[in-house]
């Protein structure tokens, strides 16, 4: 899933030091939140809109994630 690998990439350009010149790159963290580092939570609906709204509230309710991103799946 070429999505997951881009995301867990800029994930690790976010959170780590580089010398490329884009953004976040140079920096460790989101620098205007003290340098705190960002987490991924994954979740799989399976294709199920029950599944997928159980896992959104485990997400939610249980992980306490800030933010939800949907992904599709190419056919």
């Amino acid at each position: 899933m070429r999505s997951k690998h881009a995301i867990e990439t800029a994930l690790d350009v976010i959170n780590n030091k580089y010398d490329m010149d884009i953004p976040f790159a140079k920096t460790e963290g989101i620098p205007n939140m003290k340098g705190a580092k960002l987490q991924i939570i994954w979740g799989d609906s399976q294709a199920s809109p029950e599944v997928g709204k159980t896992e959104a509230e485990r997400l939610i309710t249980q992980e306490k994630v800030p933010l939800l991103l949907g992904l599709t799946r190419a056919a």
